[in-house]
């Protein structure tokens, strides 16, 4: 039940009721002794009489209380009292990140935006410092004040699921997943071990939403968001956005890693990251990000709340396929390098898909070949629909995935424009005959750009290029694989299928007729490779670069 206006608490005289939510209650109340007002919290009984919680709330309390930082709100003091644990704290009179963003539902302006991530990830990373994680960072956890001004102050709240590095232990004796969905790191969502790289993933989610105006990922109930944390890559922002460059797309493909050690080392350096790619003009490329930091990283961070939506807890815990991660290993080396010749195969993979149209069924036949120009087609099989594929978890197991529902099936050259994705779905009944979809470039699993439509008898600008080709048609389809940083992918070699092209997690083996590799860096043609790296480059539908790696 709210307390009223005059009621007194603690020895604070509350004033009115700020913020409500599953963590308690917010309140702006009177000190009992200086001249100031102080945002005090009040939590829910039930969670107060847990004796796990409240071991963890006076041990945590008095540790947050200790980290000091301008983009931190101050914890003043707390206690029990009247059943009720609680937590006084600096009042911050400005707006929360989420009503902002609802005030503005495209997405905040860039450079609030980068105020934002610069201030709340140098936050994250004095807590990570001191050993306590945060664990629900999210845009109604981020507070700010003179907002339309040359700088406005941003600042961390919500002490209220803070969590020591050293405590592994669930937050509850009842095992209640503490966190918002929306914005959760797999591990976390699975109950496996967090450390900094939760937050830092969190931290991504979150400046993803205030960015593009949603969150990375949506569904129509909790376990097809959660779903897509384990399993899906995000949209790309620039997808989402007009003037966005294509140079964040690859900061978010690192920041929203699966597996912790290929995110950022820390959350001040993906801010950073984040605010040159925000700089870069719309026409630009991904350039190289950097790579992960090598060794460990602190771990964690605290913070409590004032005039704002307080935290809802959500039920968790999904069957998905992520590994479990303990403690904060160093990054691990790259993969040794492979000296069989495999990966250079990879430079003059070519195919070729032949599409019939007979009574209403659509038939797709796919060839590989060593060459460039590769000749003859294979058998293929009948099908309707673009029906289920495979789609590979991070952990390497497979789990149905049903086509987009905006997907449309690609009958000839005039069902896309360049620049579109096509997909790729495999026909359960031949390991040669595939659907060909159009689908969004942003969805789970791996797709490829219309890259450009050309005569028949003529060649596609890059030898990497693949081609789609249609009966009683004078064009083709040139095809640019749709490639991420960091993740790992099948690539078929001589007398493989275009259906072997897929998304796999780096710790598989390859299949026959393929090779596992490794996407390194995604930047524009002129992209630098190593030694041991093989290089791809397209002109199309843009300037596309890629080093890869064989792992």
């Amino acid at each position: 039940m709210p307390r009223n206006p005059g009621e007194q608490f603690a020895g604070y005289t509350i004033i009115r009721l700020v913020g409500r939510g599953g963590m308690g209650e917010i309140y702006l109340a009177r000190h009992p002794h200086l001249p100031r007002n102080e945002a005090l919290k009040v939590l829910p009984a039930d969670l107060s009489r847990d004796p796990m919680y409240r071991q963890r709330f006076v041990k945590e309390a008095e540790h947050a209380s200790s980290v000091v930082h301008p983009s931190i709100v101050t914890i003043f003091n707390s206690g029990e009292y009247g059943g009720h644990l609680w937590i006084a704290m600096e009042y911050i009179d400005g707006i929360d990140a989420l009503k902002l963003l609802r005030q503005n539902p495209r997405g905040l302006d860039t450079p609030t935006v980068i105020a934002i991530v610069r201030a709340v990830g140098a936050a994250l990373d004095r807590a990570h410092a001191t050993g306590l994680l945060h664990r629900d960072v999210k845009p109604a956890n981020i507070l700010l004040q003179g907002v339309g001004g040359p700088e406005p102050r941003v600042l961390l709240a919500d002490f209220g699921i803070a969590k020591s590095e050293q405590d592994v232990s669930h937050l509850t004796s009842t095992n209640v997943f503490l966190g918002t969905v929306a914005y959760a790191a797999p591990e976390q969502l699975l109950g496996d071990p967090v450390d900094a790289r939760a937050d830092q993933y969190a931290l991504a989610a979150t400046v993803f939403e205030l960015l593009t105006g949603r969150p990375p990922f949506q569904g129509a109930g909790t376990a097809s968001i959660i779903a897509g944390h384990l399993q899906s890559m995000p949209p790309r922002p620039s997808t989402l956005r007009p003037g966005i460059s294509s140079s964040v797309d690859a900061v978010f493909g690192r920041a929203l890693s699966k597996e912790p050690d290929r995110r950022y080392g820390s959350c001040r350096e993906f801010a950073a990251d984040l605010e040159g790619a925000l700089a870069a003009p719309q026409l630009s490329k991904e350039p190289t990000v950097r790579a992960p930091s090598p060794g460990p990283v602190p771990a964690t961070y605290p913070q409590g709340p004032p005039s704002y939506s307080p935290y809802q807890s959500q039920p968790g815990s999904y069957p998905g396929g992520y590994p479990a991660q303990g403690g904060y290993p160093p990054a691990p080396p790259p993969p040794p390098t492979k000296r069989s010749g495999l990966l250079m195969v990879l430079g003059s993979v070519a195919v070729i898909l032949v599409l019939a149209i007979a009574a209403g069924v659509v038939y797709v036949a796919t060839q590989v070949s060593g060459a460039p120009t590769a000749g003859g087609t294979s058998t293929s099989r009948s099908t309707t629909a673009a029906g289920p594929e495979t789609a590979t978890s991070a952990a390497g197991t497979s789990t149905p995935r049903t086509t987009d529902s905006s997907t449309s099936p690609v009958n000839g050259p005039g069902d896309v424009q360049i620049g579109d994705c096509v997909g790729i779905a495999t026909d359960s009944g031949s390991s040669t005959s595939v659907n060909a979809s159009k689908v969004d470039c942003g969805s789970a699993g791996l797709n490829f750009y219309a890259a450009s439509k050309i005569a028949a008898s003529t060649s596609c600008a890059s030898p990497q290029n693949s081609t789609l080709t249609f009966p009683d048609s004078t064009e083709k389809l040139c095809l640019t694989p749709n490639f991420y940083e960091g993740l790992c992918y099948l690539v078929p070699l001589s007398g493989g299928s275009l259906a072997d092209y897929r998304e796999a997690a780096c710790a598989s083996s390859a299949t026959a007729q393929t090779v596992l590799a490794r996407v390194t860096t995604r930047s524009d043609a002129s992209v630098t490779c190593s030694g041991d790296e093989t290089k791809w480059v397209f002109a199309e539908p843009e300037s596309i670069g890629y080093c890869l790696i064989e792992t």
